[in-house]
């Protein structure tokens, strides 16, 4: 049963997000924006990109911390990792997007 609705919430993120990157455990806010993130500083050029866009849960993408239940992003580590370029939502690592992140690096 959990498998359905998790595919459930999967198809549900890919035709409300247009991506196929939505999962029960992060919200889907802070998903978006970490995606938002990737797409528009070149991950694909990172240094370290594992995880990103792959792994279903993206409190194992590189440079995500996450809670212990991992239900929300609680800091990013992406120093020194080639990220280029900027958000076009300047709110993406923001209290708003993240609410329990206390500190960001760019």
């Amino acid at each position: 049963m959990r498998e359905i609705v998790r595919l459930t919430i999967f198809a549900v993120g890919a035709a409300v997000f247009g991506c196929g990157f939505l999962f029960a455990a992060v919200p889907a806010e802070e998903e978006a924006a970490l995606v938002d993130l990737y797409q528009s500083t070149k991950g694909a050029a990172w240094v370290d990109n594992t995880g990103w866009l792959v792994d279903p849960d993206p409190c194992t993408w590189f440079g995500v911390g996450c809670d212990a239940a991992g239900n929300t992003v609680k800091g990013l580590d992406l120093a020194s990792n080639n990220l280029d370029g900027h958000s076009p939502r300047p709110w993406v690592i923001s209290a708003t997007s993240f609410p329990s992140l206390s500190r960001t690096t760019h």
